[in-house]
């Protein structure tokens, strides 16, 4: 259904940002994209092609001409340009883990994959949260639905994105090495351009 649809156009975004897949490729050949194109309505893979192609950050090497011809083909397939050009979106990719950061013999310092669209000035906020406590004042063990207003941030930092286009998709690494070799529960917090993600 409509649930379904709306995950498989996520994963698929998440995955034209990725700087080592042309978008357009993806929907061609031999392999995933060809099986993925299958299975999508033919109008919706043009879409979700042009989409990625308009969206590609870096952008992708073209001829001048190319970025037009991508928006047409995005119009043709039902696509409406000035919404894809005034979309905001804070993403969280499902590939984040959400129990383990890293473990303390891995030696690699904890971080979260983002991508961002719109977005000028990316504000994170880490949260340690105290189980015991929380399950004493409310009766319940902590989950991602969690109030967090009114709770100090432990830590926050904030990311310049501005130099990248209304247009782009763009992946970031959230580096958080302050939890690297703790234990404990935290609530990473991401804000940009209207929009969140946790």
């Amino acid at each position: 259904g409509q649930a379904v649809m709306e995950l498989v156009q996520r994963a698929v975004r998440e995955l034209m940002a990725a700087p080592e897949h042309d978008p357009e490729a993806l929907f061609e050949g031999a392999g995933w994209g060809s099986e993925l194109a299958g299975a999508l309505d033919v109008r919706l893979a043009a879409r979700l092609a042009a989409e990625g192609c308009l969206t590609r950050s870096p952008p992708l090497a073209r001829a001048p001409k190319a970025a037009e011809q991508w928006a047409r083909a995005y119009a043709n397939a039902g696509g409406d340009y000035a919404d894809l050009a005034a979309l905001v979106e804070v993403v969280l990719p499902a590939s984040n883990p959400d129990r383990t950061f890293a473990s303390p013999a891995s030696g690699a310092p904890p971080r979260l994959r983002l991508v961002t669209k719109g977005v000028k000035t990316l504000s994170a906020k880490v949260y340690e949260l105290h189980p015991w406590n929380y399950y004493c004042a409310s009766g319940r063990e902590v989950d991602a639905g969690l109030e967090l207003e009114g709770l100090g941030a432990w830590r926050s930092l904030t990311l310049d994105l501005s130099a990248h286009g209304p247009l782009e998709r763009v992946r970031t690494m959230l580096e958080l090495p302050w939890l690297q070799g703790r234990r404990g529960i935290w609530v990473v917090e991401v804000a940009g351009g209207g929009r969140n993600a946790r």
